[in-house]
């Protein structure tokens, strides 16, 4: 992956500065940019912790729940094999065309395709859920306090409460979520409020593990 010099040392082009893989990217690449290169060369696409959370009995009637997102038809489909499906598609990184077709194809409902199937919806609510779940699991892990919704000019209303607020991690935004998506053409996100990116340092933690692998 090729790399750009910066006021912050050597750092990979394309990737935003805010969110949650972009922290430990940025945290861990200053300084040990070659060393990255070890680490990136078996790099395969996909989000095993959001799949493993799409797997979970009953994640999608509690996401829709939650959310508060209503599909209709849903109902009539075997969730824990909606469920399966999607973590499939979670875990080679599929995006939602590519998982709404797998859905077809896999669970074999007419209400999926046609028209007025509800295969795309489903794809969007189920992986975008699962990955911002997994990102927020993510906030704690790598001990972040605050969390900012992000959002877009065309947002539904129930998003547009949200924007730029900013809370405490586990703490519920104005509408009632802890996270997107609220509704069925949702394209928000979270990302860590203010994040000072130095007090991340996962040099010396990189280093240790690889060499443990020599």
């Amino acid at each position: 992956m090729p790399c750009f010099r910066s006021e912050k040392g050597f750092e990979p082009p394309c990737i935003p500065r805010r969110g949650a893989l972009p922290l430990f990217i940025r945290s861990s690449w200053n300084d040990n940019w070659r060393m990255e290169e070890d680490i990136w060369k078996d790099w395969k696409p996909g989000n095993k912790r959001a799949a493993e959370m799409a797997r979970r009995e009953n994640f999608i009637s509690e996401i829709l729940q939650r959310q508060k997102i209503v599909i209709p038809g849903i109902e009539q489909l075997d969730l824990l094999e909606v469920g399966n499906v999607c973590a499939d598609a979670l875990s080679k990184g599929f995006g939602y065309d590519k998982t709404s077709k797998l859905l077809q194809q896999e669970v074999k409902h007419s209400i999926l395709s046609g028209p007025d199937g509800i295969s795309l919806n489903i794809a969007w609510v189920v992986c975008a859920t699962a990955a911002e779940e997994a990102n927020y699991e993510s906030y704690h892990d790598l001990g972040v306090d605050e969390v900012e919704w992000i959002g877009w000019a065309d947002c539904c209303a129930i998003c547009s409460l949200n924007i730029g607020q900013k809370v405490k991690v586990g703490s519920p935004f104005k509408s009632g979520h802890l996270f997107p998506p609220c509704c069925l053409s949702c394209p928000c996100s979270t990302t860590p409020a203010e994040v000072d990116y130095s007090v991340f340092d996962f040099s010396a933690k990189l280093k240790k593990e690889l060499d443990e692998k020599k």
